[in-house]
């Protein structure tokens, strides 16, 4: 069965109250759900220094902290969907955002709280937001 590897950001302003989400011009289906930076990694590419240039490739943003989070996996039909996700904290004073406008349509700072939840979503982010705001509650 074919692996897929995939790296995900959750970005967070310093005060942790704030997380940074896109919307992808990848496909009429994606561009009105909210998600995740992130990107496919190749067989022998490192996560951690992939997901490190994220936030500077996709939203001009120099991530502080690089935190692994969690790995979730996603059986298919014919693959497996190796998902990490890292959480990275920007500057609460530094809100220019240098979007990459071939891989996201918008990006906008949304509070963590339960409104949050009502906001449409591409894959699995409401469950991941759900396990970082326990995370941050205990």
């Amino acid at each position: 069965m074919k692996i897929i590897r995939t790296t995900n950001l959750i970005t967070l302003n310093n005060a942790k109250t704030k997380v940074l989400l896109v919307k992808t011009s990848l496909g009429d289906d994606h561009t009105q759900k909210w998600t995740f930076i992130g990107q496919s990694i190749k067989k022998d590419e490192n996560v951690e220094d992939i997901t490190s240039k994220l936030s500077f490739n996709d939203l001009g943003l120099k991530t502080e902290k690089l935190i692994k989070f969690n790995t979730y996996e996603t059986k298919t039909k014919n693959a497996v969907i190796k998902s990490h996700y890292y959480l990275g904290e920007i500057d609460d004073n530094y809100t220019s955002i240098k979007l990459n406008k071939k891989k996201y349509k918008s990006a906008e700072w949304h509070t963590l709280n339960e409104e949050i939840f009502f906001l449409d979503f591409l894959h699995s982010e409401k469950d991941i937001l759900t396990d970082l705001m326990e995370k941050e509650n205990k």
